[in-house]
Order: structure tokens, then C-alpha cells, then sequence
């Protein structure tokens, strides 16, 4: 079954991405973990992984394009799978916000010196 890959919030604040380079391209074998693409948020240039093993296909923006968090930018299938036509338009996820709980926070900077007392 196809894996839609979304544009990910990757920084707390992140409303939209950039795509700045595509490092697999319409048709290359991925596996979940690998870099797909580089994208520019808010604050820097962060790599957005594959969450699945597969080919990638249909890569619906382009590099230097602006989308939406929470965007369909491609789709990950099993080899030979046939996907449909056009990508399919996602409803966008709610925003993850600090006051919301949703622990993002935490999570986005894996590198964080800061000590809990």
C-alpha cells in the first residue's frame, strides 16, 4: 500500500517548507530513514526522511517550491505498485504548539543541552 509523504513540521514554529533539493528522484528505491529531500523552515535547512520503504513516486513539488505543512510532496509505493493518477489533497494537520501539549517541543531538537530540574 502507497505512503503518502507529507510536508513534516520540522521545528516547532514551522507553518510552511521549502523544498531546497529533492536527494531521491521520481522512481529511486528508498527505505525509511533515508533523506528524501532538504527542506528550509523557519529557522534552518532540515532533512525530511522517508517513513517508509519503497520507490518514490509522484513528486508533486518542485525544488525551490513552498508548501504547506501538512502537504502531500510525493508518494512512497511497493515496488510494482501502480498509484493512482494525481496525488490525493490531504487536510492539513493541526499546527503542534507548545501550549498545546503536543511535546514537540522536546522532540525537534534531538541535541538540547539544557538539564531538567
Amino acid at each position: 500500500m502507497a505512503t503518502n509523504v507529507y510536508m513534516e513540521a520540522l521545528s516547532p514554529t514551522m507553518e510552511e517548507g521549502r523544498v531546497v533539493k529533492w536527494h531521491k528522484r521520481d522512481g529511486d528505491p528508498v527505505k525509511t530513514g533515508e533523506t528524501l529531500a532538504e527542506v528550509e523552515t523557519d529557522k534552518a535547512v532540515m532533512d525530511l526522511v522517508a517513513r517508509a520503504d519503497g520507490v518514490l513516486r509522484q513528486v508533486a513539488a518542485a525544488e525551490g517550491q513552498t508548501v504547506a505543512v501538512g502537504s502531500v510532496v510525493a508518494v512512497i509505493a511497493s515496488p510494482g505498485e501502480t498509484v493512482g493518477a494525481t496525488v490525493a489533497a490531504a487536510p492539513r494537520p493541526p499546527l503542534c504548539r507548545r501550549e498545546a501539549g503536543c511535546g514537540m517541543r522536546e522532540a525537534w531538537n534531538p541535541l538540547r543541552q539544557t538539564s531538567r530540574a
